[in-house]
């Protein structure tokens, strides 16, 4: 009997049976089975997964089952060698897991397919004695990235406020581990940085390096993943040095106002200075002092060196004051307007039309309405003030001398000149009339029309004479006392300058009105008709402005050293001083 029940269960045995179910449909291959599987999932796990690293992937069963195991494989390869026993948390739940390594040199997905192998619950014998099964399966999709991160992309390398401020682009792809970014910065051939960063959090993408005090920065970053040592480092170099420099300047009389750039650099930050020939002109410790104002000479080449204290910086600013203007003889201009005419080596130019006027010598009168120039062949050109234009013409007979300078006009039909070493001539513009005078004691050096054309003053070696003028001829002589003379506006009276005094006379019964001691003395006398305002240098080298409605100086600038005691001249006109050593500046 013993072999019978031998021979019995190895028949059990050889017909035993396995059901096969998967998440949708189960399958019954020989009596129905009760066993169910109402929870078969990886705990908190989507249906794809990407694999970093090494990750522990656990499961979790729940039903009406007596006994469970679990199989897997991935990409068709086995991942357990046996099946697996789960483990019972509670009565009919149960839990397993098993381990996925990234896959060496694989960049993709790979299916993972796990099976759980239950008892069928059919109640027969072989389920019974364990060897009728229900297979339940569920299927996953695992992705794996071998490939290097992306280079990491800085956006922004600046320095704002004392502060170096670096930007990057946030990292979008899976498989981050963190930023790895090195700073290194040189300044003057010293190490003033080496930093490295290792920024865990990818949204973490900006870094500011506080108290930066300038240098050749290096930025040498890339983006590290867990899954493989392989990475991109990209290298950007940024040279922020600070370089001081004198960014604008501007000239308001004989006061320079230099401009520079603020510095970026605070932690070390003692001050600026401006020096001139090693004297400190400006000197501060606050950031935001970027600009002095500081006198000078007109005229003169100045160099200025502006440092920043605490790094030795220095910048050498040369400065010549006054804006560039032609290198002129004489200058003629009218009143009432900005109309300017140059002598320059005998020869004449227009500068508001650009014209080279074919004369020897040159008038303009107050209001700008008459132009006269003396030309060869004994002849006066009458021009057009538009145009330049000659509009007129009169000669002069072969049998008398022609102008030799001196060349003057009024604002009616009058003009005067030298005609002589010391005869002088009346010229009506309109007819062509010419009146001689002399007797003015000797050799004639300058004479001037009023406005009016009623009066000259003409200034010879042996002294100063006003003339009237009638019916276009010069009487009346009268002796003045002047070194140099300018009429006014209306003609009514004349400025004197005679060493260290300035006086007003009346033009008509030659009396004094006012008049003024200087401090020193002074020549060059100037009128400005425009702003009704005279000027004179003085041995001081400084250029004096005088309101005759105030009776005062109102303004002293700064001229180069040695013009009181050169032979430049100084012109007044617009508001502006115009040397004929070739600058102007506006007063």
């Amino acid at each position: 009997m013993k072999n019978k029940y031998i021979i019995l269960l190895l028949i059990l045995v050889s017909i035993s049976c396995q059901y096969e179910f998967d998440e949708v449909e189960k399958e019954v291959i020989s009596k129905t089975p009760t066993t169910e599987i109402s929870k078969f999932e990886l705990t908190d796990q989507d249906d794809s997964i990407f694999i970093e690293k090494s990750t522990i992937l656990e499961f979790t069963t729940e039903g009406n089952y007596k006994h469970i195991e679990i199989n897997a494989t991935l990409g068709g390869e086995k991942l357990l060698e046996t099946r697996q026993e789960f483990e019972n948390i509670s009565k009919n739940r149960t839990t397993s897991s098993l381990t996925v390594d990234p896959v060496d040199n694989f960049t993709g997905c790979k299916q993972l397919v796990i099976e759980a192998f239950t008892n069928t619950g059919t109640g027969s014998y072989v389920d019974q004695l364990g060897f009728e099964e229900l297979i339940w399966t569920r299927k996953y999709t695992l992705c794996f990235d071998n490939s290097p991160p992306d280079k990491i992309n800085f956006s922004k390398l600046m320095v704002e406020n004392g502060v170096l401020k670096i930007e990057w682009n946030k990292y979008e792809r899976h498989f981050f581990e963190e930023y790895n970014i090195n700073i290194s910065i040189q300044f003057d051939g010293y190490e003033q940085c080496n930093e490295t960063l290792e920024i865990k959090d990818r949204d973490i993408t900006s870094y500011e390096l506080q108290d930066f005090v300038g240098g050749v920065c290096m930025l040498t970053g890339s983006i590290r993943s867990p899954i493989t040592s392989k990475y991109t480092e990209v290298t950007e170099y940024y040279d922020s040095k600070y370089e001081l420099k004198i960014i604008k300047s501007s000239l308001d009389g004989d006061e320079l106002t230099l401009i520079w750039n603020k510095s970026p650099f605070y932690k070390y930050f003692n001050g600026y200075e401006l020096t001139e020939n090693d004297n400190t002109i400006f000197e501060s410790t606050n950031i935001n002092d970027t600009s002095s104002v500081t006198k000078i000479r007109l005229g003169q080449e100045h160099a200025f060196k502006l440092g920043q204290n605490e790094c030795e910086r220095k910048e050498f600013y040369y400065f010549m004051s006054g804006e560039d203007f032609s290198e002129f003889d004489e200058l003629f201009y009218p009143s009432v307007n900005e109309v300017l005419y140059l002598k320059s080596n005998n020869d004449f130019y227009s500068i508001h039309n650009d014209k080279y006027l074919d004369v020897h010598h040159l008038a303009v009168s107050q209001n700008g309405m008459n132009i006269i120039g003396y030309g060869d062949n004994k002849t006066f050109h009458i021009y057009n003030p538009n145009n330049d234009v000659i509009i007129d013409q009169h000669q002069i007979e072969s049998v008398v001398f022609g102008c030799r300078g001196g060349l003057t006009i009024s604002n009616n039909d009058h003009a005067a000149y030298i005609a002589g070493s010391t005869n002088h001539a009346i010229l009506n513009i309109k007819t062509g009339e010419i009146n001689y005078g002399s007797g003015l004691g000797g050799q004639l050096e300058y004479i001037k029309i009023s406005p009016q054309g009623d009066m000259i003053i003409a200034k010879s070696l042996s002294g100063c004479f006003v003339e009237d003028i009638i019916d276009n001829r010069p009487a009346n002589t009268r002796e003045i006392v002047a070194q140099e003379f300018e009429f006014n506006q209306d003609g009514s009276t004349i400025f004197v300058l005679s060493g260290n005094e300035f006086k007003e006379i009346d033009k008509t019964s030659l009396s004094l009105v006012y008049s003024l001691n200087l401090s020193h003395s002074a020549k060059n006398l100037t009128y400005d008709l425009n702003r009704n305002t005279l000027g004179w240098v003085t041995n001081q080298d400084t250029f004096e402005v005088y309101n005759p409605e105030t009776k005062e100086i109102i303004k002293t600038i700064n001229l180069f050293e040695g013009s009181y005691d050169s032979e430049y001249k100084f012109y007044m006109n617009a508001g502006r001083i115009y040397c004929s050593k070739g600058f102007f500046a506006d007063i």
